[in-house]
């Protein structure tokens, strides 16, 4: 849906909750200026529970994918990986859907 957005002239912001450590899709997602990627991850803590770190670096991606939503400055936003972020309650499910729901006219179909 990514590439597709970008085909279609669109900008794409990408908001990691859980990766903080360098994969090969940083390197391809370079050679789409359209696209902005922000890991909030520290490590992957996937293997233990989550320390006190992990969870407000979740938050502050949290604030700031909520801010960019209000905004509308991108044509799509991607939460990768947000399911692990609620089920680990690094953020909280109520605050995703208050947002997503005030902001619910901005959703586009292409």
């Amino acid at each position: 849906m990514v590439i597709r957005a970008v085909g279609a002239g669109k900008k794409v912001f990408i908001a990691q909750f859980v990766k903080g450590m360098h994969y090969a899709e940083l390197d391809s997602l370079k050679r789409f200026p359209e696209i902005r990627l922000k890991q909030y991850g520290l490590d992957c803590f996937i293997v233990k529970e989550p320390s006190q770190k992990d969870i407000d670096a979740a938050q502050i991606g949290w604030k700031e994918s909520s801010a960019i939503i209000k905004q509308n400055s991108y044509d799509m936003v991607v939460l990768d990986e947000i399911c692990i972020a609620l089920y680990y309650h690094l953020i909280e499910l109520s605050d995703v859907l208050a947002v997503l729901q005030k902001n619910l006219y901005l959703w586009k179909l292409f």
